[in-house]
């Protein structure tokens, strides 16, 4: 399946329409969800999608605008309606649906193909709101099944969003197996020796950020009425449109970056190692400027990407990855941010500091595959490099210096070709 999302240009009437019919469609949503929880709190059950779809003919007498409504779209409201709670009790989800605005609601979908639409071109076709431009700046592959008109309220855009039975068609390469090392200087570092750069743009828009902020709260704060609320200014409320449309173009750039990185990675590797980071704690922590430059990398946001788009993620334990030899073992006691490359005391190895870690990463992600260890997730420490090291890396004399006997309870290094 394929997904793509096309900026959809409807004029002011059918924005009108559009807004109507979702307010309508946001007013059902959280009207069954009452019914859901009286039903739960009654029988400790939640109704079925049968029976609320059962419903929606007594609802359209009571709400007759509901009729203007494609039928489909009002079905859709109840699946997800029931979809929120049977994931919530098969204990999916930790929390059950929540009431929603209709800012946070907006989706009108069309979930069978050519049945209720028609796209011909860069025209979507309707019955109720007529013809729609919207612009098909690529080349859409396979049959549409669904589609769905969505909104960014930031941006204040429509959007077309269409799902095919299109396929990626792509040949990875030969060596399956990757280790990869996050930061901040250089989002990616590859066991292979390859870089790539995170994104760049978030200290220019954080600097436009920071100055309209305290323009709006100097010239502009807030102010108590005659009622003992606050109120704030025409001006006020503008600079807070300005700021969160800045925050989104930003939000919107870290993204593209992102799923270029990710997809570049999934097409080339069948399997990703990858340290398993805390990125919330970390971003907790009591060193600000560290704290933004992790939020503005993303870097908890492209392990969620890697973690769909790859066919396997192996999380391992990043303790120690960058100070220990990836070719000796050894390890060294202090390794300070600032040095990027050291020579291991050891071996006499000269090292990049996060080719290294990837490389260790690489190491210890064929180790948990291997599955000899009797810790489902073992240390740097625990394990053997050269058992697990990728031969053709490195010279006959490296390997002669950095061979030794085999420690622990493996016997034997797997396959890995």
């Amino acid at each position: 399946m394929l997904a793509y999302k096309f900026p959809l240009y409807p004029n002011k009437e059918q924005q009108v329409l559009l807004w109507e019919h979702s307010c309508l469609l946001n007013s059902l949503y959280n009207r069954m969800l009452h019914m859901e929880q009286e039903e739960y709190e009654k029988n400790k059950k939640f109704l079925n999608f049968y029976t609320l779809n059962y419903m929606l003919p007594k609802l359209k007498q009571e709400t007759p605008a509901l009729k203007n409504i494609f039928s489909q779209a009002l079905q859709q409201v109840m699946k997800r309606v029931n979809d929120g709670y049977y994931l919530f009790f098969k204990k999916v989800t930790i929390r059950p649906p929540k009431f929603r605005s209709c800012k946070r609601f907006y989706n009108i979908c069309y979930p069978q193909p050519k049945v209720g639409y028609k796209i011909e071109d860069n025209k979507f076709i309707t019955k109720q709101y007529g013809t729609i431009e919207f612009n098909p700046y690529r080349e859409m592959k396979g049959i549409v099944k669904t589609v769905s008109i969505t909104h960014d309220v930031v941006r204040n855009k429509f959007y077309l969003c269409i799902v095919t039975d299109g396929k990626t068609e792509f040949t990875p390469y030969a060596n399956a197996h990757i280790g990869i090392d996050l930061g901040t200087m250089n989002l990616v570092t590859t066991s292979d020796g390859e870089v790539y750069q995170g994104p760049v743009h978030q200290k220019y828009f954080d600097k436009q950020i920071d100055k309209l902020k305290s323009i709006r709260d100097t010239k502009y704060p807030l102010r108590k009425g005659e009622d003992g609320k606050k109120r704030s200014s025409r001006n006020r409320q503008h600079l807070n449109q300005v700021i969160a449309k800045l925050y989104g173009v930003k939000r919107n750039k870290t993204r593209d970056v992102l799923h270029k990185i990710s997809r570049d990675l999934s097409r080339r590797y069948d399997t990703v190692m990858v340290e398993d980071l805390q990125v919330k704690r970390m971003g907790e922590s009591n060193i600000s400027g560290r704290n933004r430059e992790l939020r503005n990398q993303g870097i908890g946001q492209f392990l969620t990407y890697l973690s769909y788009k790859c066919k396997k993620v192996v999380r391992v334990d990043p303790v120690d990855t960058s100070k220990t030899c990836c070719k000796c073992h050894h390890k060294i006691e202090e390794l300070p941010l600032r040095i990027r490359q050291w020579t291991c005391p050891h071996c006499g190895t000269k090292l990049d500091r996060d080719r290294n870690a990837a490389l260790n990463i690489l190491h210890l992600g064929r180790a948990m595959m291997s599955r000899v260890y009797r810790n489902d997730k073992p240390n740097i420490a625990d394990i053997d490099p050269y058992i697990w090291m990728d031969q053709d890396l490195y010279t006959a004399k490296e390997l002669a210096l950095v061979a030794r006997p085999c420690s622990g309870s493996h016997q034997e290094a797997p396959s890995f070709r």
